[in-house]
């Protein structure tokens, strides 16, 4: 998209005398619209002097960068295509944590369809045999609109240690995308959910955590659920550590980890990765132990590859690296006195409008220095 003018510049300016712009142009986009992840890129046909971006629209956020966000990942989608409660594929892997061991579990998920009131039961890790467990992670939608996220571990005496994990209601929607960490210690265990931004639950564990064999997911009674990330690490990571992880809700590839030298698995859901992933087989991505996806006993084979969380993108550092300015309804405009050809906008949380006004020179777009590095290409 090329912003026009209103009015043609009048005054030559060389690019070695930026400190003397006289210029009369002033071009404009109205009401351009972005829609919610969605990027759209605007061209000047001109170096620009300065450029004004005013968000009109109500709610959300509208997003000022000056390169693309990238590409978006995928996710890995679990459905229940025939309704009876039970979701078409599973897969299990090995976790192998001896007695007392440690270690973190991180998941990246989002439920589809019509989330019901009550107990969804999520994954678990089997102990000695039917209906015993070492992990079983639920979630409880409460009639009140807040969600509980249970986690029941059990101890090396063989006793199960909850952790309730309570957000209160309006605070978290199941339906998008959340992020949940399990940190276990040798002592004790952590939950998170969204790194911090839902608090912290804790509890202690005596004589650590009973062993940790395989991890099966689902469990009985799951809806339909997107899985974007899970990795496995062989230590309980700290708070830092975790909201490193989390990193806002943005990607961050976690070979770029602090704690990378813990990492012992990874598995990114990805078909769009070299070598990509398959609704049959996900790679492990850090180890060496992949994930065969299964069909359930009398079930279709439905997974299907689907959008991932809205700033889960590769091939940029724009919101990895939090190079991008926000506007919202509290601060819905800016005006920046920079020397650019082009800028983005992108959206969240809704479609976004937005009208941009540019003041620009005469040189030549071609003419602009070709900048490069750290800061500037992202």
């Amino acid at each position: 998209m090329s912003l026009k003018e209103q009015v043609p510049n009048v005054y030559g300016v060389s690019i070695n005398s930026v400190g003397s712009y006289r210029v009369s142009g002033v071009p404009h986009i109205s009401s351009l619209t972005v829609a919610t992840t969605a990027e759209e890129k605007i061209s000047f046909p001109t170096v620009s002097k300065n450029v004004v971006i005013n968000k009109t629209s109500t709610g959300g956020e509208l997003r000022v960068h000056f390169a693309s966000e990238g590409s978006a990942k995928p996710a890995l989608d679990f459905r229940d295509v025939n309704t009876n409660s039970v979701l078409d594929n599973f897969f299990t892997t090995p976790v192998n944590v001896p007695s007392g061991g440690t270690f973190t579990i991180e998941w990246w998920f989002k439920f589809s369809g019509s989330i019901p009131t009550g107990q969804i039961s999520f994954w678990n890790v089997p102990h000695a045999g039917p209906g015993t467990f070492t992990i079983n992670a639920k979630i409880v939608n409460n009639a009140n609109g807040s969600v509980t996220f249970r986690t029941d571990l059990k101890d090396s005496t063989n006793v199960a240690r909850r952790v309730d994990s309570v957000v209160a209601a309006g605070d978290i929607d199941l339906a998008d995308w959340n992020h949940y960490v399990m940190s276990v210690d040798s002592g004790s265990y952590k939950v998170y959910i969204n790194g911090s931004d839902m608090g912290i639950s804790s509890t202690s564990l005596t004589g650590g955590v009973a062993p940790v064999t395989t991890m099966v997911f689902p469990r009985n009674n799951t809806i339909p659920v997107s899985l974007a990330q899970i990795t496995l690490w062989d230590k309980g990571l700290t708070d830092g550590e975790v909201f490193e992880l989390y990193n806002g809700g943005r990607w961050k590839s976690p070979k770029n980890h602090s704690a990378v030298s813990n990492l012992t698995n990874w598995y990114a859901f990805d078909n769009t990765a070299t070598p990509a992933d398959t609704t049959d087989l996900i790679l492990d991505r850090h180890g060496s132990t992949d994930i065969t996806v299964n069909d359930t006993s009398g079930e279709a084979d439905t997974a299907i590859f689907t959008d991932g969380p809205a700033d889960f993108l590769t091939g940029s550092n724009v919101v990895g690296g939090h190079h991008y300015i926000t506007l919202t309804d509290g601060s819905p405009k800016i005006s920046l006195n920079l020397k650019c050809t082009r800028l983005f906008l992108s959206a969240r949380d809704g479609t976004q409008k937005a009208n941009v006004t540019a003041g620009l020179t005469n040189i030549p777009s071609a003419r602009m220095f070709a900048l490069t590095g750290s800061g500037i290409d992202e």
